[in-house]
């Protein structure tokens, strides 16, 4: 990671090693982008300053002179604050509201199966898309689309991980798988219409019992 200067107008893009796929294989269309959305990530509004000795017209000065973050594919840290339209009214913004930040799976299978179903405060109900940055512990209600380097389901103890997305959806049950040492992951909440989103960790214990060696 590092910081682009603002000496100049620059547009830094990054495929991630899903669009790298995309675009690598003859039978593909192309990338298909359909859409963009725009964050301000690593801006510091704490620097409007509206003594600036140049008057109103550079209360901001200091906010757009901030260098800016280099394109990163991971949205856990970048895109974290995306930015979106409202009605001039809105008092609120919208936010995502999950009933823990933390959910332990303690079983194998259908005993021990959680199941996380998210809200959206200040805004209407809508569904949401799931990222799940370490799938190999856990079984899924669906395939989902794969964004790792690797469509393989490795096991949990190769430290492989099985990056997915699911969705749009209004909940995501998850199994575990049966393992014989704890492992965790993070889960991106994302809304659908609303752009709010939040993120929340899955811990998945020990579930089978192991043998020593005799």
């Amino acid at each position: 990671m590092g910081f682009l200067d603002n000496d100049s107008i620059t547009v830094d893009a990054i495929l991630t090693k899903y669009g790298r796929k995309k675009l690598a294989d003859p039978a593909s269309p192309g990338l298909g982008i359909t859409g963009f959305a725009l964050s301000d990530d690593g801006v510091d509004y704490n620097l409007w300053n509206t003594a600036h000795e140049s008057g109103s017209a550079n209360y901001g000065e200091a906010i757009t002179n901030l260098p800016n973050l280099e394109a990163v594919p991971d949205d856990s840290v970048m895109m974290r604050y995306t930015l979106s339209t409202q009605d001039r009214s809105t008092i609120y913004g919208a936010y995502v509201k999950v009933t823990q930040s933390t959910y332990t799976i303690t079983d194998q299978g259908d005993p021990g199966k959680i199941v996380i179903a998210p809200v959206t405060v200040n805004a209407p109900t809508e569904m949401f898309r799931f990222t799940i940055f370490d799938a190999a512990s856990l079984i899924l209600p669906h395939e989902g689309r794969h964004i790792g380097g690797s469509h393989t389901r490795f096991l949990a103890r190769q430290r492989i991980p099985d990056q997915r997305v699911l969705g749009p959806m209004s909940e995501l049950v998850l199994k575990a798988k049966p393992q014989d040492e704890e492992t965790s992951t993070t889960i991106g909440i994302y809304g659908v219409n609303s752009g709010a989103q939040t993120y929340v960790q899955v811990k998945i214990n020990a579930n089978v019992k192991k043998y020593k060696t005799q």
